[in-house]
């Protein structure tokens, strides 16, 4: 179990009571109109010489950018090479590096109602909104 999967696995239990998470707690991020995933990352390092996409923080090639996130995620737009001392500061498991089809928002998490609401997290949730208990049935299984 990484680091990231700890803590989902402690906020998962602490839900149990049926109090809802602040926002700060559940880290809600707003995804600027799109969803949690590696292209729409300020660590996602993109190198136009060599056709490459590299975490900065995990240090290797994120192969589908748009699909793939972790729990890492800064929302802004990718960096170049010049700007980002690329490092192997975690791994991919620790990071709780997955591949979804789109990314991971509110809008498609199993958690979201379409009336802007969340399951376990208080206040007004828009569908690209994202925090860390993002969960979806086929991950569950």
């Amino acid at each position: 179990m990484n680091k990231f999967d700890i803590v989902c696995e402690i906020l998962h239990e602490s839900s149990k009571d049926n109090k809802k998470f602040t926002w700060g707690q559940a880290l809600v991020v707003n995804t600027k109109g799109g969803s949690k995933k590696c292209s729409g990352c300020v660590l996602l390092v993109e190198d136009k010489e060599k056709e490459t996409s590299t975490c900065g923080i995990i240090g290797t090639v994120i192969k589908d950018p748009p699909n793939a996130v972790c729990g890492y995620f800064v929302p802004g737009a990718p960096t170049t090479p010049d700007k980002f001392n690329i490092g192997k500061y975690v791994t991919a498991n620790e990071a709780g590096l997955i591949m979804v089809d789109g990314g991971t928002k509110c809008g498609n998490c199993v958690r979201w109602s379409k009336d802007n609401s969340c399951g376990i997290v208080e206040g007004v949730l828009k569908s690209d909104n994202c925090c860390c208990l993002w969960l979806n049935d086929k991950l569950e299984k």
